[in-house]
């Protein structure tokens, strides 16, 4: 939408290891944020809502949208051109704690001595 106005909320960088990204450490290139996670608020004329994105080697791979309505929250999922919605109404059991504590479960496998992502003031767009 073309009035449409992402600001920044939070941003968070990850590691996400790739060949090029190997060949450009060892050629003692400055290694600039390639892989993040960001939350924006966004302003859809006048109506705001929230996203959450994860961008992997500068390309933003999927996109989590939020948007309240007088009865509850659309959160969307977009991957590509392929997405899908969970209507979550107030006052109901909520998809996104659900989705944390999915990914809270996930990470007991995953998580073997790495670090925390740190904040990132302007990652590259």
């Amino acid at each position: 939408m073309s009035d449409e106005k992402i600001v920044p909320i939070a941003t968070w960088e990850f590691d996400n290891f790739s060949h090029e990204h190997w060949a450009e450490q060892k050629a003692g290139v400055v290694d600039a944020t390639k892989s993040y996670i960001e939350v924006s608020d966004v302003d859809n004329g006048g109506l705001w809502d929230q996203q959450l994105s994860v961008v992997v080697n500068r390309q933003e791979q999927l996109v989590i949208e939020a948007s309240r309505d007088q009865w509850g929250t659309w959160i969307t999922l977009r991957i590509g051109e392929t997405a899908f919605t969970v209507a979550q109404e107030d006052q109901t059991m909520s998809f996104v704690d659900a989705l944390i504590a999915g990914l809270t479960k996930l990470k007991e496998i995953t998580d073997f001595e790495t670090t925390p992502p740190k904040m990132v003031e302007n990652p590259p767009r």
